[in-house]
């Protein structure tokens, strides 16, 4: 019969089975960054159900296959979490035979723990090194027990360095991503990835609470055990459960639609942009600005054709706004006219769309013809797609909230 504590720790597997099923057979735009967090969680799933046969107290499995593919399992979990971060945040990433780089340490100390610990150890050595805890003594004579011993700790001595180096690489790409939303984006929501910001730090506070458990737990086995268990369980569903909900929710960032005119068309990359005519005859669109530097005059005509887009077309009420978008219209790369809007505006493309909505907001909480209109209603109707970004961008622009504003002018 399973105890409260047992079926604590036997949830997080199942839902960890559950979200990988679920990631690695979604069929989407979005594939690849499913593929790799399914994959990710397929592996919190062996570690889980290895600790699950751990904590039943079923030895034998422990003993004979836990301990091979534990800390190969752990040391590929970090590497996995790094590149769901770089599939989401980088547009047409693909996974490629150079991204197995980084399972090397993975692989090496599988291969390791086969021959040291599965061909070198007898079996009441396995026992006793797994189980009974009392061969981390390395002042023993035995060669292989110190091997597999000092094998434990470079393994875990791994596991650490990976946490630090791929930590400073996530949030470099965090960072990246950021730049990339001001540059390319006119909104933030469900691209801004700060629910996956917040999963980071619990990960580097559940890898910290591993240690103090490796330091505390085994010299203090009797008065933590409870506790430390009873902990390890919570904490199990928890870390799955948020991972798993957040990730099958997050819509993939660089798959959306480009607005040409009326017409909305699907999302091609910038490098193979094409258009249609009125016929619906599909014509490639002439690169001008790709193959060599930006004239004075060149500039001055993309951002002509930046303006008239947004105060004759109004383009900004696209809630979903890119700067693909106009450099369809305008037949351009989104990088020269990001750059050319930053140069010669002085502004990102994020707040040049934004300052857009925001005086077409102005207009609106003015005009009597909407006085029917919420404030949430009008941050709709102006492209924005929260009332929170609204707020956040009519203070930002004119240092007051849209009510403040619609008061102070009509009274």
């Amino acid at each position: 019969m399973f105890t409260f504590k047992d079926i604590l720790h036997i949830i997080p597997v199942f839902l960890a089975i559950f979200f990988a099923f679920q990631l690695l057979t979604y069929r989407s735009v979005k594939a690849g960054a499913n593929k790799v967090l399914g994959m990710f969680m397929a592996i919190i799933s062996l570690h889980l159900l290895f600790d699950v046969f751990y904590y039943l107290r079923y030895y034998n499995f422990v003993v004979y296959f836990r301990y091979y593919v534990v800390m190969p399992l752990i040391l590929s979990i970090i590497p996995l979490l790094y590149l769901y971060i770089k599939t989401l945040t980088t547009e047409n990433y693909k996974f490629s035979k150079k991204d197995f780089k980084h399972f090397i340490p993975s692989f090496l100390i599988l291969a390791l723990n086969i021959v040291f610990y599965g061909f070198l150890f007898t079996n009441e050595d396995k026992f006793n090194f797994v189980v009974n805890n009392y061969l981390f003594n390395f002042a023993t004579g035995n060669f292989i027990i110190k091997a597999n011993f000092i094998l434990k700790d470079i393994s875990e001595l791994l596991y650490f360095i990976q946490l630090v180096f791929y930590i400073i690489m996530m949030f470099i790409l965090f960072k990246r991503h950021r730049n990339n939303i001001q540059k390319y984006f006119s909104y933030k929501e469900k691209i801004s990835l700060n629910w996956l910001r917040v999963y980071i730090f619990i990960f580097i506070a559940l890898s910290v609470f591993d240690l103090l458990e490796t330091i505390f737990f085994v010299k203090n086995y009797e008065v933590w055990e409870k506790m430390w268990e009873l902990i390890d369980g919570i904490i199990g569903i928890l870390y799955v459960g948020f991972l798993g909900y957040f990730g099958i929710k997050q819509t993939d960032i660089y798959a959306r639609e480009i607005v040409h005119g009326t017409k909305e068309l699907n999302f091609i990359p910038s490098q193979e942009i094409i258009n249609s005519d009125k016929s619906g005859k599909k014509l490639n669109l002439e690169k001008k600005y790709i193959s060599s530097s930006l004239s004075d005059e060149q500039k001055k005509e993309m951002i002509t054709g930046v303006v008239e887009l947004m105060e004759k077309e109004k383009i900004f009420l696209n809630n979903k706004l890119t700067i693909d978008d106009l450099a369809v219209q305008l037949n351009t790369n989104k990088k020269y006219l990001s750059q050319v809007i930053n140069e010669l505006l002085k502004k990102n493309f994020y707040n040049l769309v934004n300052e857009y909505r925001v005086k077409e907001a102005q207009k609106l909480l003015l005009d009597t013809g909407y006085e029917n209109l919420s404030v949430e209603g009008i941050a709709t109707t102006v492209g924005f797609n929260s009332k929170s970004s609204f707020h956040s961008a009519f203070k930002n622009f004119l240092a007051v909230t849209p009510s403040q504003y619609q008061k102070s002018q009509r009274f």
